[in-house]
This record gives structure tokens, sequence and C-alpha cells, in this order.
């Protein structure tokens, strides 16, 4: 069974289930979407303001309640503006390139708790894009490894 499928496929899905289902089915959908499907169809509903609002305010919710909705953490954890503003001032940002989340990127936990890669960071370090592959529990600042 092929999972990949075209972006123009993904839309078609999103639609059925917009027709089918209600708001909130569609914000979890969108928010267990691959990063750059997100990002397209984030950007895509900024033409119907209010709905883009109402996706934002769900996927933020999503967030807020991941540890309730999503204990294994599964799922993405998807960066909004609101969410971002609760976090504690060592997570608001990428530990590794510093970048802030911006809305509709996604969010990968360290599994302290309290640090977070941006996920392209994430992917470079885990799958050694950036010289040897390094494990996800390994690094981080708060177990007393200085983090450059």
């Amino acid at each position: 069974m092929n999972l990949s499928f075209k972006f123009e496929e993904y839309l078609e899905k999103l639609e059925d289930i917009r027709l089918l289902a209600d708001m909130e089915d569609l914000a979890l959908s969108i928010n267990d979407s691959p990063e750059n499907y997100r990002l397209e169809v984030l950007e895509m509903s900024k033409r119907q303001p209010k709905t883009y609002s109402q996706l934002i305010n769900l996927i933020t919710e999503i967030s807020i309640r991941r540890k309730e909705l999503d204990p294994m953490c599964f799922f993405p954890c998807v960066a909004t503006d609101e969410y971002v503003e609760t976090l504690p001032p060592d997570a608001k940002k990428c530990m590794q390139c510093h970048n802030k989340f911006q809305e509709g990127f996604e969010i990968v936990w360290k599994p302290c708790g309290q640090h977070t890669f941006c996920l392209k960071c994430w992917k470079m370090r885990t799958q050694g894009l950036e010289g040897m592959p390094q494990p996800y529990n390994a690094w981080c600042t708060c177990v007393g490894f200085k983090y450059i």
C-alpha cells in the first residue's frame, strides 16, 4: 500500500473531511498532516480569514491539550502564536537554530519536556545530516551538556 500521495490528492481528502465532518475534525487532520502540507493549507486558508482564525484557534487548543489528547506524543505539536506564548522561555525557540517557532511549523519536544527543536534541526541531528546521527535523548542543556 502506497501511503505517499500528491498535494492535490491531499487537498481532495481535506475537502472530503470538510464536507463530511466539522471544523474540529478538519483542524485535527491539518494538525496531523506533514509539515509542508500543513503550511500550504494554512496559507491557502488565509484567503478566508474567519476559517483561518477558527483553524488556528482549534490547532492552538490541540497543542495546549497535547498531553491529554496524545500522551505518547505520536502526533505533531504545531506552533501557533498563542500556543508559543504559553511555553517556558527555553521552549519558545529551537534549541539548535534559535529561531522562534512560526505558526504552522512543527515543534519537537525533548523528553525532558523543557526544550524544543524545529523539525528541520531535529531531522538533521537524529538522521546525521550534519555528521554522525545523535540519539534523541542524549543532548540537552538541562542534563549538563553545553549545546552549541
